[in-house]
């Protein structure tokens, strides 16, 4: 089970992503250097059990927040 995670960036900057559990705890976190346009990686969610996350980006000054449901 991979999750598929692309996004726009304005400029180079770094950027942090987290995969939160539904009681806020960190279940992977990833960072790196993001590039002008369009950005993709993935995640292996195979290893996390069934439930409802929610994954947090930062890129530069911009955050982003989306449900995620591993069935």
């Amino acid at each position: 089970d991979f999750l598929n995670i692309s996004f726009e960036s304005l400029s180079e900057t770094f950027y942090s992503m987290r995969l939160l559990d539904i009681v806020g705890a960190t279940v992977i976190i990833q960072s790196g250097k993001s590039t002008t346009g369009e950005n993709k990686f993935g995640l292996n969610l195979s290893q996390l059990p069934k439930g409802i996350y929610m994954l947090e980006l930062i890129n530069g000054d911009e955050m982003g927040l989306k449900k995620v449901v591993i069935n």
